[in-house]
């Protein structure tokens, strides 16, 4: 009788992440709503409310948290027993741009999700009260395979007020439905007065989809990047800081 073989790196993942209390992905159901803009703040305000948290860049083949954390990726990592992450301002942060010194590796197919759960099993992140997630833009097979490789994980989606976006994202919220995922709720970011945020998802909301946070659109945010002092002092932080709140105020209802 033959036996289906176990992937030994499943293990090392769930090893690696034994110790961390809420693992955070966050989603977009398409590019250039500022789904990185908004994992890399949060992993920088739930540092600043005392937390100890890591972030970590999964989107393989586009990486781009480093340019807002103003990392330099020619940085020496430990390696003992897996990678420890690198220390950036109290947060641990890892992205697949470390290994390749900023250079960006074309992956396709099976080598993404190869790449994947190799880079989930070696990474060992201690003890953690919170990590993020900065997920690839859209339905892939990289966020069905986290879901599946992390089961606790929950999920924040972000969308743009637009309903091109809206559309796109009620088609990813069937999906994920349909994998038991678990939503914390929604957060509209590029937010003008022009545009009625809340009309536009009230479908969503009366489905019980939680509204975490309008986003201001903050044209002046791009010259904060790379430098974590500079964003702490832009619109967009301050309100992400509010939606670190009110994650914080989940966890501890579990």
């Amino acid at each position: 009788m033959s036996q289906k073989l176990i992937d030994p790196r499943i293990f090392g993942i769930r090893t690696k992440t034994a110790n961390v209390k809420n693992i955070i992905g966050i989603v977009s159901s398409k590019g250039g709503v500022g789904k990185t803009t908004i994992s890399t703040l949060l992993a920088i305000a739930l540092n600043e409310l005392g937390l100890k948290t890591g972030l970590l860049d999964l989107d393989l083949t586009n990486p781009n948290t480093h340019l807002i954390l103003g990392a330099d990726m020619k940085i020496n990592f430990e390696e003992e027993n897996g990678i420890k992450p690198v220390i950036i301002n109290e947060i641990k942060y890892f992205s697949p741009v470390i290994l390749t010194e900023g250079r960006i590796s074309p992956l396709r197919g099976r080598e993404i999700d190869s790449a994947l759960k190799e880079l989930l099993s070696i990474l060992d992140w201690g003890s953690l009260d919170f990590l993020i997630i900065d997920t690839p833009p859209g339905m892939s097979d990289e966020l069905y395979d986290l879901i599946e490789l992390l089961p606790q994980i929950k999920l924040i989606l972000v969308s743009s007020p637009d309903k091109l976006s809206l559309e796109s994202i009620k088609n990813m919220i069937k999906n994920l439905e349909k994998e038991n995922a678990k939503i914390l709720g929604i957060v509209v970011n590029l937010y003008r007065t022009t545009f009625d945020a809340y009309k536009n998802h009230k479908e969503l909301l009366n489905k019980g989809l939680k509204m975490l946070k309008l986003i201001s659109y903050d044209d002046t945010f791009i010259f904060s990047l790379g430098s974590i002092d500079k964003v702490k002092n832009t619109t967009v932080f301050k309100e992400v800081y509010d939606i670190a709140l009110e994650i914080l105020k989940e966890a501890r209802k579990d």
